[in-house]
C-alpha cells in the first residue's frame, strides 16, 4: 500500500492510493462526532475490474434497493440490466427506442425511466419483471430526466411543437409514477435555448426543480409540485448538466467550457464557483450524506470530487475509463457508477471512508439482569466489532456485525476491555471501556 499526505484546511491526512484497476485516489476529511476515538477521519475510492458493456453505455443509474444498475445505450437504442454485486447482465438488453437520451430509477417503485430524443417518449421498465411496462408520449423530442421518490413524479425537459406554425418550445413536463401517465407540463423557452438536450434535477425537500438551458446559460427554477416559476439563474453558456443537495437546499450545474461547477440555491442565488474542476466537467451526481458532488471528465479519463460544504476540490481525480459519459450514486452501499462509452465499460467505485469508534461508557448492569448496549462507529462500508483485549462480564456476549453487548451477566464487579472497529479499509479504530456489574 502506498501512502501520501493531503493537506486540507490546515490539517494533514493520510492518504491510502490503492491500485486495484487503473485509479487515483482524492481523500476528504470527516466531521468526527463528537465522543469517537479518531480527531479525524479519511476516505479513499476503490475501483472494481471494468465490467464490459457490449453495447456502449451512455448513461446509468441505480436503483439502490434491488441493487440493480440500468446502462442505457444510446446508439443501440436499449437498456441493460446488470446484477450490482456480480456486474453481470441480466437477460437480454430490452428495446427503448432508438436514441435513448437519459435514465433514471425510482428505488421505491422499483421503475427505471428513459427519455427518447427522436421521438419524445418515455419508456418505463419494471426492475421487479426487468421488462418495458409502459411507453409515455412525454414530448417530441425528450431529453433530461429526474425522479422523486418521495412523490412518486418523473420529470423530463423536452421539446414540443406549439400553435399552428408547429414551432418547437422548451418545456418541463411531469409524470405521474403511479400510473405512468402525463400529469402538467410547463414552457420555459423557444427551441434554440435547449441546444440538443440539457439535464434536469429536482428538490424534493425543498419543492425545487432545476432545468438547464444551455444555448443561453440558464437554469430554470421551478416549484416542483406545481411547475409555477420562481426564479432564474444565470451560469456560463454550454452548461449541460446538474444535480442536486436537498440537505443543503443547492444545485450544482457543471461548465464544461468555463471547465467550472457553479452552485446556485432554490431561489436562484449564486452561491459558489468551484473552478478547474477538470478539462470539460459534465456528468453529475451527489452523496448528500459526506456532503460530496462528483462530475465527470468527458473529455478525460477520470471523475473530480467536491467538498459540497467547503466548495472545493478534494484530492485528485479518480480514473475510470476513457471519457466518462454518466455516473451515479448508490446511496445504500456508497458505490459510484461510471458509465464509459468509449471503452465500451462500466466501473464501479466503492466509496470508503475509515472506521471511528464512538468512546461512550455502557450503562451499569445488575446481576443476572438482562444487559443490552450497542457499540457504535462511523464509516463506510458498516464496521465490524471486535474484543481486542481485556474481558467481559462472563454472561455477556459481543455481536460483530451489530456491535450488540447482551446477555445476563453472572459475576459482579468492574471490567475493563478494548473493542475495535474494523471495515475495508483496512484500519481500525479502538476505545477502551468499562462495565459494572452490581447486585
Amino acid at each position: 500500500m502506498k501512502w501520501g499526505i493531503l493537506r486540507l484546511a490546515g490539517m494533514s491526512i493520510r492518504l491510502s492510493l490503492v491500485c486495484v484497476l487503473v485509479i487515483s485516489v482524492p481523500a476528504m476529511l470527516l466531521a468526527s462526532a463528537p465522543f469517537t476515538a479518531s480527531a479525524e477521519s479519511w476516505r479513499y475510492f476503490k475501483a472494481a475490474p471494468a465490467f464490459a458493456t457490449s453495447e456502449g453505455a451512455t448513461g446509468v443509474a441505480v436503483d439502490a434497493s434491488k441493487n440493480l444498475v440500468y446502462a442505457a445505450n444510446r446508439d443501440a437504442g436499449s437498456v441493460t440490466v446488470f446484477n450490482g454485486e456480480t456486474g453481470k447482465p441480466i437477460g437480454a438488453p430490452i428495446a427503448v427506442g432508438s436514441s435513448p437520451w437519459a435514465i433514471a430509477v425510482n428505488s421505491t417503485t422499483h421503475k427505471a425511466y428513459v427519455t427518447d430524443s427522436a421521438n419524445g417518449n418515455v419508456y418505463v421498465i419494471s426492475g421487479d419483471t426487468l421488462g418495458l411496462i409502459a411507453v409515455v408520449g412525454a414530448a417530441t423530442k425528450a431529453y433530461g430526466l429526474t425522479v422523486d421518490e418521495v412523490h412518486n413524479r418523473v420529470y423530463v425537459l423536452g421539446l414540443v411543437r406549439a400553435g399552428e406554425a408547429g414551432t418547437e418550445e422548451v418545456v418541463a413536463v411531469a409524470l405521474d409514477g403511479s400510473l405512468d401517465v402525463f400529469s402538467d407540463s410547463r414552457q420555459l423557452d423557444s427551441a434554440p435555448a435547449l441546444d440538443g438536450g440539457a439535464g434536469l434535477a429536482v428538490d424534493t425537500r425543498h419543492d425545487r426543480l432545476f432545468a438547464v438551458l444551455p444555448k443561453f446559460g440558464r437554469v430554470v427554477i421551478l416549484r416542483a409540485s406545481s411547475l409555477t416559476p420562481v426564479a432564474n439563474a444565470t451560469v456560463p453558456r454550454g452548461s449541460r448538466n446538474v444535480a442536486t443537495n436537498s440537505v443543503l437546499g443547492l444545485a450544482y450545474v457543471s461548465n464544461v467550457r468555463e471547465h467550472s461547477v457553479t452552485a446556485i440555491d432554490g431561489d436562484g442565488w449564486f452561491r459558489n464557483v468551484i473552478k478547474n474542476v477538470s478539462a470539460a466537467p459534465s456528468a453529475v451526481c451527489v452523496d448528500e450524506a459526506t456532503n460530496s458532488v462528483f462530475v465527470t471528465d468527458s473529455q478525460g479519463i477520470s471523475f473530480s470530487v467536491i467538498d459540497s460544504l467547503l466548495h472545493t476540490l478534494v484530492g485528485a481525480p479518480v480514473e475510470v475509463g476513457r471519457h466518462p459519459s454518466s455516473i451515479a450514486f448508490d446511496r445504500v452501499r456508497s458505490v459510484l457508477w461510471v458509465a464509459n462509452p468509449e471503452d465500451h465499460t462500466l466501473i464501479r467505485v466503492a466509496e470508503l471512508s475509515t472506521p471511528d469508534i464512538f468512546l461512550v461508557d455502557p450503562p451499569v448492569g445488575r446481576l443476572a439482569a438482562p444487559y443490552f448496549f450497542e457499540f457504535r462507529a462511523l464509516g463506510s462500508p458498516a464496521p465490524t466489532f471486535t474484543l481486542t483485549s481485556g474481558v467481559l462480564p462472563r454472561g455477556l456476549m459481543l455481536d460483530a456485525t451489530s456491535g450488540i453487548l447482551s446477555g445476563n451477566a453472572v459475576e459482579i464487579g468492574t471490567f475493563s476491555f478494548t473493542v475495535s472497529a474494523r471495515n475495508l479499509t483496512g484500519i481500525k479504530s479502538e476505545g477502551r471501556f468499562s462495565i459494572t456489574v452490581t447486585r
